[in-house]
């Protein structure tokens, strides 16, 4: 023990740590901040806070790759990862992921992309479709409750059927 008289493991220390490098084979426990506003509690979850806006910043080391926040249960299996894919020029989509329990953090399916960088299509969404070329570009059926208001018009390449009335204002 260093800095008491009755450690409870093998290296106990009381009071504070200096180092330049600390590398561990294992997991790291503790429920003290890292980095001034990082807590790490003690059922080992990351609590980032501050006094404006927080945020828990992921950088890759050079803008090409894929970067994000995954969901993995406890057999080791991913379901969902939020991240960012690279689109050229130091840009990148976000993309939303999900799968099966069964699923690995390569193989789950896009479900939503939000166009990244600067170009045309900046800012625009895609469920089912990861190059949307409209502000919302949905590749599959969509179900809706309540009413649809359009301010301009409606285009179809297809047919429209209702089972009610369709009239004009």
């Amino acid at each position: 023990g260093v800095g008491t008289n009755s450690p409870s493991s093998k290296l106990q220390v009381d009071g504070d740590i200096t180092s330049t490098h600390i590398t561990a084979s294992g997991t790291i426990h503790g429920d003290q901040i890292v980095g001034g506003s990082t807590v790490y509690d003690t059922a080992g979850n990351i609590v980032a806070y501050g006094a404006s806006r927080t945020s828990i910043i992921i950088q890759t080391s050079d803008n090409s790759a894929n970067a994000g926040i995954a969901f993995r249960n406890s057999g080791g299996s991913y379901s969902n990862n939020i991240y960012r894919t690279n689109i050229g020029d130091s840009d990148a989509d976000l993309r939303i992921a999900g799968g099966n329990t069964q699923g690995t953090i390569t193989n789950l399916d896009d479900y939503v992309a939000i166009k990244g960088g600067t170009g045309a299509t900046a800012g625009f969404v895609g469920i089912g479709n990861n190059e949307p070329s409209k502000k919302l570009t949905v590749t599959g059926d969509i179900s809706a409750s309540g009413e649809l208001k359009v301010d301009s018009h409606i285009t179809a390449s297809g047919n429209i059927s209702a089972s009610g009335l369709i009239a004009s204002s």
